[in-house]
């Protein structure tokens, strides 16, 4: 990855391109200015050459046609005609020259001088004012191109030679340097300032158009730059976004390329997020430690198992896979209703965890226990939509877990371990046992936050539309303290004076409720008379129990006293119990619990 600093130190494309077209145009202007010179002006400068030999060539003929008319006419030979003759000569070459200082001279044989200039028709009259003119016998009859200087001033012209019976005259003409080169420099400076204002144009409009081209680049750059954060920030790429059209083909090629680079990615974060846990996939991403690192979180821990799933399996086949991935599909939208994750798949289980999080409300087990309520009673209308029967098992603890990436180095995900996990695994099959659907802890209502409180029946307490009902308190194996076990009861709709375990449908009166409560209350009392030396009242205490208990199974219903029979007595006599529950209540028999149970007061859970 570029570091920032190296990366400013790289040049950028707008800076690139430009430079490469102004290189590029200052090149083209070079090449044309050398070719200007090397053709334009070597052509400019030969048709004005061209155009002087013609006027000298045309004053020539003039001086010659007059010696011939004066050989015609022997009597108006004399000097003075001759100077009328030069100065009608020079009058007519001034005439054919084109600027003020232009000037015609003719060289007499007699070693005079007369000429002059278009301002001045009759200053020219010292030879030694014209420097760099060679003797009249250094030219020929044809002009020639001369360069010389008159006074302070540069010349560019023709000499030409007139020499007819004897009388040998030098026709010059010529123009100052400035003048010659005027049509040249006036066309050249056209050349350039239309040049360059041509280049300039095509400067500024491809300053314009790569201004435009890295603006598009520019925003491509950030359209992946804004999908990268996503990613990061959001493990997942799944906000599907209109694709643009840009003005360019290249452009509009590459948007196209990364619009198509975006739409896989969107179609493998909707892959991912079906097969990965997203938070670990963001984690990951972003390498933050802060979440794969394992760390400590308290946090409501639910396990949640379907009751009846293998029948189903045998039932359906191949088609109970269906019937599985909607019902979990039911299970994850109560779940993260309420803030929580569906952290594990095991086969027809599954491990859910509630995390603190701020962006719902209530503690993590106020929003497990709303949770798990709504799963258990929206299930029914799910097994009337699937055409199905099945029953929700779940048992939910609260405390301080590990949490964090856990597996391989090749595969890996985020783990939770911790003694509430544990404990909501063994409620969850503690269920079986108690003949219930939920069981939770105490410490899930001490985090619940004050949500219960005492108004139910026997003393219970509430929560929402449901009573707290408190089931037993026992030991986790392994470990000296207790745990208390509740679960949820809920007032009859059809016979309000009646009470139903959540998920279950069989009825039990306030009465037996309270019975239960006292029992409980007796039985948890009374353990300590097995550590006294006079055992019989311990047995008449135990002998008591276990016939009440029993009673409120077999007459009432009442199934989460099998549990308490249960471990009163021998499996053999459990046994005898549940073949002829009347012909065992006459002949009860009890064993003694063991030390562990005396010692600590509290029975110790078996799973």
């Amino acid at each position: 990855m570029v570091k920032n600093g190296e990366e400013r130190k790289k040049p950028t494309i707008f800076s690139i391109l430009t430079a490469f077209d102004i290189s590029t145009i200052v090149a083209i202007f070079i090449l044309l200015l050398i070719f200007f010179n090397s053709t334009v002006a070597k052509l400019l400068t030969e048709t004005a050459s061209d155009s002087m030999k013609s006027r000298s060539a045309r004053v020539g003929r003039l001086l010659d046609e007059a010696y011939t008319y004066v050989d015609k006419k022997p009597e108006i030979d004399s000097p003075e005609v001759y100077s009328i003759i030069y100065e009608n000569v020079i009058n007519h070459a001034l005439n054919e020259l084109e600027y003020d200082r232009s000037l015609a001279a003719l060289l007499i044989p007699d070693g005079s001088l007369q000429g002059g200039t278009r301002y001045n028709r009759s200053e020219i009259n010292n030879p030694a004012e014209l420097t760099g003119i060679e003797p009249p016998s250094g030219y020929s009859r044809e002009a020639e191109l001369i360069r010389f200087r008159y006074g302070k001033e540069n010349y560019i012209g023709t000499a030409q030679l007139i020499d007819k019976k004897g009388k040998a005259v030098l026709l010059v003409l010529g123009d100052r340097e400035a003048d010659f080169f005027s049509r040249l420099y006036n066309i050249r400076n056209m050349f350039l300032i239309f040049t360059s204002a041509v280049l300039v144009l095509i400067i500024f409009i491809k300053i314009l158009n790569t201004l435009a081209v890295t603006a598009e680049i520019r925003m491509i750059r950030n359209q992946l730059q804004k999908q990268g954060d996503i990613i990061q920030n959001e493990g997942l790429l799944t906000n599907t976004a209109e694709p643009q059209s840009y003005g360019f083909l290249d452009t509009n090629s590459l948007a196209g390329s990364f619009y198509y680079l975006k739409s896989r990615i969107e179609n493998l974060g909707g892959i991912v997020e079906g097969i990965a846990d997203k938070d670990l996939v963001k984690a990951a991403l972003r390498d933050d430690e802060s979440v794969l690192a394992p760390h400590e979180e308290n946090m409501a821990v639910l396990f949640l198992d379907i009751q009846g799933f293998t029948t189903l399996s045998e039932k359906h086949g191949s088609g109970a896979m269906a019937i599985l991935n909607s019902i979990w599909d039911f299970v994850q939208a109560g779940i993260e209703r309420h803030g929580g994750k569906l952290n594990k798949f095991i086969g027809d289980a599954c491990l859910v965890i509630f995390p603190e999080n701020e962006s719902y409300n209530g503690s993590p087990s106020k929003r497990a226990m709303e949770s798990a309520t709504e799963l258990i009673t929206g299930s029914k209308a799910l097994q009337k939509e699937l055409g199905i029967e099945f029953a929700f098992r779940l048992g939910l603890d609260y405390g301080t877990v590990v949490y964090g990436k856990t597996g391989s180095e090749k595969k890996y995900e985020l783990g939770v371990i911790g003694d509430a996990v544990n404990t909501a695994s063994r409620l969850e099959s503690l269920n079986k046992q108690y003949g219930t659907r939920f069981l939770f802890s105490q410490e899930v209502l001490d985090n619940a936050g004050g949500v219960y409180r005492s108004t139910g029946p026997g003393g219970t307490s509430a929560f929402g539309n449901f009573s707290i009902f408190r089931i037993d308190a026992a030991r986790p194996k392994g470990k000296r303290k207790p745990k208390y076990i509740y679960s949820l009861l809920l007032k009859d709709q059809q016979d309000r004076g009646q009470y139903r375990l959540i998920g279950l449908d069989w009825l039990c009166s306030p009465q037996l409720i309270e019975l239960h409560r006292k029992y409980l209350l007796l039985y948890e009392q009374k353990i300590s008379l097995w550590n006294q030396l006079d055992k019989e009242e311990a047995v008449s205490v135990w002998k008591n129990l276990a016939h009440n208990w029993a009673v409120m199974t077999h007459k009432y219903g009442f199934t989460v006293a099998d549990m308490f029979v249960e471990r009163f007595i021998t499996a053999e006599s459990f046994l005898s119990y549940k073949r002829n529950p009347r012909q065992w209540l006459t002949e009860i028999t009890v064993e003694p619990p063991d030390s562990d149970w005396i010692q600590t007061g509290y029975f110790e859970l078996k799973k």
